[in-house]
């Protein structure tokens, strides 16, 4: 005889809230750590979103989506992301909301399908860099160069996922320091596949019956 487990339906609530993760649904939501500030991509939010794919796929292989908000932030943690989506075995749906800058827009290079909402602005840039004082002059070369790997990656990530050339997107980095498009330019320039409200995209639901 079996028996009928109640559902909890603070619980299920509270593993959206504080886990970013909405299991029943597959969906994952990628943002900062609500703090004082916004802060972007870093160490948080990449060892909780690899946590919660790798949930994701024990339990089986169907799509997962992903909700980004995201302003941007450091190298690293964005990459670590970037590649768990790649070799996830599950098909990856991205979802852009409200801003997709620097990091926030190679993220969702890796996924699947990438969806940018009407409205989500997109940046993109050759980045920075903060050196700190007291290196030396050896250590300071030495992260002059490990910064032209990180800048040569970025710059071959977006020419494999849109239809740019190099010398394309180079010469926009040279005529702005910051590139920003909206919805639609990012659509346009390779960047996301689908704006939100295309035929057969129109809501979420759809997208997932889509894409299923």
């Amino acid at each position: 005889m079996s028996r009928r487990v109640k559902h909890d339906e603070s619980n299920y609530v509270s593993e959206v809230h504080d886990n970013g993760l909405l299991l029943a649904h597959r969906e994952i939501f990628l943002h900062s750590i609500f703090d004082t500030e916004e802060v972007g991509t870093d160490f948080r939010m990449a060892n909780r979103f690899i946590k919660n794919l790798r949930v994701l796929e024990s339990l089986n292989h169907n799509p997962v989506f992903i909700h980004q908000y995201n302003i941007g932030g450091d190298w690293n943690s964005g990459m670590s992301i970037y590649d768990m989506i790649l070799q996830s075995p599950c098909k990856v749906i991205f979802i852009c909301h409200g801003i997709s800058a620097s990091m926030g827009s190679i993220i969702p290079q890796a996924a699947d399908v990438r969806i940018t909402m009407p409205n989500c602005d997109w940046l993109l840039h050759e980045g920075y860099t903060d050196i700190d004082s007291g290196l030396t002059h050896r250590q300071a070369k030495s992260w002059a160069q490990w910064e032209q790997k990180a800048y040569d990656k970025m710059m071959e990530i977006y020419v494999e996922t849109s239809n740019l050339s190099v010398s394309r997107i180079k010469n926009m980095f040279s005529k702005r320091e910051d590139w920003w498009l909206s919805a639609e330019e990012a659509v346009e320039n390779g960047f996301a596949d689908i704006m939100l409200g295309d035929k057969e995209y129109e809501s979420i639901d759809s997208v997932k019956q889509n894409v299923s």
